[in-house]
């Protein structure tokens, strides 16, 4: 498995028609606006992370899909430390994550987030 990661803002297509392909992995985003990561192996978008400002203090938000077959491989990891990575070179403060799933919660902890209450949203201040 070889697994190549793209970030793709606004109308910079990198890879190539996929805006068209994300959706396969559940990724919503706003094509002008929101940049997002994918993860690509052969030919399958595997993966992907979208980003957008959560506020006016500049902190970003960021939801992160995998495919199940690709899960446990360390993809989910990559796209987070991806969006981390970008977080920090902007200048961000924080960033959020929206957890669907609580199983992934230890796993963020273990990467630093901690979790806002009330809410299923996990954050990172960088």
């Amino acid at each position: 498995m070889s697994i190549n990661y793209w970030r793709v803002n606004g109308e910079d297509d990198e890879a190539g028609g996929l805006y068209d392909v994300v959706k396969t992995v559940g990724i919503r985003f706003n094509r002008q606006e929101e940049p997002f990561l994918v993860a690509i192996d052969a030919d399958e978008v595997v993966g992907g992370a979208a980003v957008a400002q959560y506020d006016a203090d500049g902190e970003w938000i960021f939801s992160v899909v995998v495919l199940p077959k690709y899960q446990g491989r360390g993809v989910g990891s990559e796209l987070i430390r991806r969006v981390v990575d970008a977080a920090r070179r902007e200048d961000v403060k924080k960033v959020v994550g929206d957890v669907v799933n609580d199983h992934l919660r230890p796993y963020l902890k273990r990467l630093g987030f901690r979790d806002i209450p009330g809410t299923r949203l996990v954050e990172l201040t960088l």
